[in-house]
């Protein structure tokens, strides 16, 4: 199937000169191969379910969506790309960019970066910014990289090569301790901290979610005093609560 005019009219911006027998194809990055310069696109907006291998040249032409030149290298899986190709070489590439979504591991200020797990990866990455990468929290306090904490979800976003803006989801402060009450109307408990021995009540609602340790659904009802647990708090109220079960 023959690419709509949208899509033929952006790779148009991308440069010209590509033989009328080459062939059009949008899709979604599945894989990158940085080093053999070749992708692995999987096709969109057809009735085919089919992943195309694409190889690139130097003589390829990059760019993002914005009009933004990159090279091959910072393709990344999940990228949109509309691409033109003959023969299983790719001539131009037009990149709409995805956010790197992961957590954070640790913050690098005085490098300007930051390590991150990237969202279903097993290897953490070094993410490298520059003085004009941006950062916020996802209801836009703005944040210094400094403020970056391990356990913080992340998404972080491109210009072309560049991280253009890290949009941070702040992981909760916790709170570790033993059960010392359970509220009769089921809505709080108080926890005496370790560490410091002060009481602390916390408030439950619907949203929150209590399990124990090794992963087992429990209700407020079934916490007792002297339970060990680690509590998620976000303005006093109970996020997750992870519970270490006193035995009898």
């Amino acid at each position: 199937m023959r690419a709509s005019h949208a899509f033929l009219a952006a790779i148009a911006l991308v440069g010209t000169g590509t033989s009328v027998w080459a062939e059009s194809l949008r899709g979604i990055v599945q894989s990158v191969d940085a080093d053999a310069k070749k992708m692995i696109v999987k096709e969109v907006g057809t009735d085919v379910d089919r992943n195309v291998d694409l190889a690139t040249t130097d003589a390829t032409v990059i760019r993002t969506n914005k009009g933004v030149p990159m090279s091959f290298r910072y393709l990344r899986k999940g990228d949109g790309v509309g691409v033109v190709y003959a023969d299983g070489v790719a001539s131009q590439i037009l990149v709409r960019q995805s956010p790197l979504v992961g957590v954070i591991v640790k913050a690098e200020p005085d490098d300007e970066a930051f390590v991150m797990t990237p969202k279903g990866e097993d290897e953490d990455m070094r993410v490298t910014t520059t003085k004009k990468t941006t950062y916020e929290t996802f209801d836009g306090k703005v944040l210094k990289l400094a403020e970056l904490k391990p356990g913080d979800g992340v998404s972080v976003r491109f210009n072309g090569p560049e991280v253009a803006r890290v949009v941070i989801g702040v992981k909760p402060p916790e709170l570790t301790g033993y059960v010392k009450s359970v509220a009769a109307d089921l809505n709080s408990i108080i926890v005496t901290e370790v560490g410091t021995n002060v009481d602390s009540s916390v408030r439950i609602d619907g949203d929150t979610t209590i399990r124990t340790s090794d992963d087992k659904p429990l209700t407020i009802k079934q916490l007792k005093k002297g339970d060990g647990v680690g509590i998620a708090v976000i303005k006093g109220v109970a996020e997750e609560i992870v519970v270490n079960v006193k035995q009898p």
